[in-house]
């Protein structure tokens, strides 16, 4: 157990991911290049920093709650395999804000009753503004089927009704949780339905781009 250091140091150093070990303190006491190359910074510059000085000021609270909560849960040597991740803000070099998943393992305290923090790091900003984008385009798109003067559903590959506007459940005269427990052949006109499965299964197929017709619900 005295040699803790000693041995974190041969595995962060051959790591081939961002890593950094912090004291009882939160200070850096190693860094690797792949972490220093993540954060546009040198390592000995982190050295001997708090790692609160790479994180947003807005994740300050909540990443050092849950560290310090690791490191009294990790009394024994069994407890510390246990590891936990979370995605935070980071500042780096640049100050530029960039996302990073942490994922962090505190060790049982050695011989000297000294506990150090072991965290991995990897980017994941191109991930995070891609769903972040995503949610956007996905509130237009709400705003447009519902602001929409036409009556509008969707339905997936199963012939379920998985949306449908105001306007639509209007139409028909069905709330929107009656609608998406239905099909949409449920909700057409005997006389019109075999014409209208028949159709939507020749686009499934890639027979139809798009059809288009009059029909009784």
């Amino acid at each position: 157990m005295a040699s803790n250091l000693a041995t974190l140091t041969v595995a962060v150093e051959h790591a081939p991911v961002g890593v950094g070990v912090c004291d009882e303190n939160g200070d850096f006491v190693l860094v690797n290049g792949f972490l220093a190359r993540l954060l546009r910074r040198d390592r000995e510059s982190l050295l001997g920093q708090s790692f609160l000085t790479v994180i947003h000021p807005d994740e300050h609270a909540e990443t050092l709650a849950r560290i310090k909560q690791s490191m009294q849960a990790s009394t024994t040597e069994a407890d510390a395999r246990a590891g936990e991740e979370n995605e935070v803000r980071c500042i780096d070099g640049d100050g530029r804000t960039i996302w990073v998943h942490l994922s962090w393992t505190t060790t049982a305290p050695d011989a000297d009753d000294h506990q150090y923090t072991v965290v991995h790091a990897a980017d994941c900003s191109e991930r995070r503004v891609a769903e972040d984008e995503l949610m956007e385009l996905r509130q237009l798109l709400h705003v447009a089927l519902e602001k929409s003067a036409f009556a509008i559903a969707i339905s997936d590959m199963t012939k379920r009704i998985t949306y449908a506007n105001q306007q639509f459940c209007d139409l028909l005269g069905y709330s929107l949780s009656e609608l998406t427990s239905m099909t949409f052949p449920d909700i057409t006109h005997p006389d019109d339905r075999d014409k209208s499965v028949e159709a939507f299964e020749q686009m499934l197929l890639g027979k139809l781009d798009r059809h288009q017709t009059m029909k009784h619900y």
